[in-house]
C-alpha cells in the first residue's frame, strides 16, 4: 500500500479524537479474501472505512498507514493485500460516533455497501466499509463537516 508521508506526519501532529474515517483510493480492480468474511470485489475508485480508537487514535492510524502488519481487522486485509490501494485522507471526530456516522453514510445514499459485516462484526451495523462514487466526494466532505469531522490533509 502506498502512503502519503505527510499524512503520517499529520497523524502525529493533529490526530485527536475517537472516531475516524479512512478515505481509500483503489487504483486497480481486485478480488480479495478478507479473513472469515470471505471474498470481496474491489473496483477502481474510492472507499470509506469507518473506525474507532478508544485509547490512542494516533497509534491506530499509524498502524493503518504502516505497510506490512499482522492481519487482525478486516481493514488490514484491504490495506495490506492490495498494492494499488492508498489512504488518500483521514477524517477525525473527537466524539465516539462510529455507528452513527456509518448509519448516516448508508442512509444518505452516498455510500454503497461492499460486503455486509465488513468492519462491523462487533456491532449491529450493516457495514463500516462503503464505496463512494467520485461524483459524491463533495457531498461526503460536506457530510463530514456537518458531523464535526476534520480532515488531516486538505
Amino acid at each position: 500500500m502506498k502512503v502519503e508521508h505527510n499524512l503520517a506526519d499529520s497523524v502525529l501532529k493533529n490526530a485527536d479524537g475517537s472516531t475516524y474515517l479512512l478515505l481509500i483510493h483503489v487504483v486497480h480492480r481486485e478480488h480479495l479474501l478478507i479473513g472469515k468474511l470471505g471474498w470481496v470485489n474491489f473496483t477502481q475508485g474510492y472507499y470509506i472505512y469507518v473506525g474507532s480508537a478508544k485509547r490512542s487514535i494516533q497509534k491506530r492510524l499509524l498502524r493503518h498507514l504502516k505497510g506490512q502488519k499482522k492481519k487482525f481487522w478486516h481493514i488490514d486485509y484491504l490495506l495490506n493485500s492490495l498494492p494499488s490501494a492508498r489512504i488518500a485522507n483521514i477524517w477525525i471526530n473527537r466524539e465516539p460516533c462510529e455507528c452513527t456516522i456509518s448509519q448516516e453514510i448508508l442512509q444518505s445514499g452516498i455510500g454503497i455497501v461492499i460486503k455486509k459485516g465488513f468492519g462491523s462484526s462487533d456491532c449491529c451495523c450493516l457495514t463500516h466499509l462503503f464505496r463512494i462514487d467520485n461524483a459524491n466526494l463533495d457531498i461526503f466532505k460536506q457530510l463530514m463537516t456537518k458531523n464535526n469531522f476534520y480532515p488531516l490533509s486538505e
